[in-house]
């Protein structure tokens, strides 16, 4: 009798068992998440208000967001004179949102002079001229520090302000071609005594080299003297070093090379 075959071998089994695909009805989709809590600006602390505003640029306090939070927050940047004891414009006019076309420089400068109460101890713009200068002047006499870029002040304008400062410790110039004299430069040697940073940057078509090759030594109580793109010989840096005992820092990029062999003991 014929035996019967043996039985066929049954197929493995996938290790991996394929998982059972999940379906949704479609108004799971309709849940809509739960606002969270409205918050009230206008009771922040005061201090905690102080330290946002301590971060913002100043052309941001007068004219940005600041501007048009609550009034609480107006105020406490207004009634806050060490927010504007250091007046940087340099920034401008156009980074500032919304931009107001009728609010100028020079309106940014009043403000800014009204909120500090006098207390102004730096500015620092660009494009300043004579009338923003000597604004300056009337209404923050204890200045401490002057930047001035590529702006439009002549050398009867600035001759007249920086007689008006005499507490400044901090002076530059750069790019702006009407200070050129070198009457001006001696004046700031005399009319400001605690000049401690003097920094020049000579623009295309300024020219003060000579000026400065007089004044700079009379400034003697410099620390530092940043020179760019000037003329100097060596008798100059000679008289520099010989008058400035203070000096700590001295450069005078895009300058001509000047010799200094011989000065070891006077550039230590």
């Amino acid at each position: 009798m014929p035996s019967s075959p043996p039985p066929a071998a049954a197929a493995p089994r996938s290790r991996r068992s394929k998982k059972k695909t999940r379906t949704y009805h479609v108004s799971v989709f309709w849940f809509t998440p739960v606002p969270l809590p409205e918050r009230d600006w206008a009771e922040l602390h005061p201090d905690l208000i102080s330290c946002i505003l301590h971060k913002l640029d100043l052309a941001e306090l007068l004219l940005g967001g600041m501007a048009g939070v609550c009034r609480s927050w107006r105020r406490a940047a207004r009634e806050e004179p060490e927010l504007w004891r250091c007046i940087d414009l340099r920034a401008g006019l156009w980074f500032v949102v919304p931009f107001h076309p009728k609010f100028s420089l020079e309106a940014m400068v009043r403000a800014a002079l009204r909120f500090n109460q006098g207390q102004c101890e730096a500015f620092l713009t660009n494009l300043a001229d004579d009338d923003i200068l000597l604004l300056l002047a009337k209404q923050a006499p204890a200045l401490k520090c002057l930047h001035l870029h590529r702006g439009y002040v002549s050398d009867e304008g600035f001759a007249t302000v920086i007689k008006m400062l005499p507490l400044l410790e901090e002076l530059e110039i750069s790019k702006c071609p009407q200070i050129c004299s070198r009457g001006v430069y001696e004046l700031v040697a005399r009319a400001c005594p605690l000049l401690k940073h003097f920094r020049h940057v000579s623009g295309k078509h300024c020219h003060a080299d000579y000026a400065i090759t007089f004044a700079a030594p009379r400034m003697r109580k410099l620390r530092s003297l940043d020179v760019v793109g000037c003329t100097f010989g060596r008798e100059v840096l000679v008289a520099i070093l010989d008058n400035c005992h203070d000096l700590q820092y001295l450069n005078m990029a895009l300058c001509n090379p000047v010799a200094i062999d011989n000065l070891p003991e006077k550039l230590a």
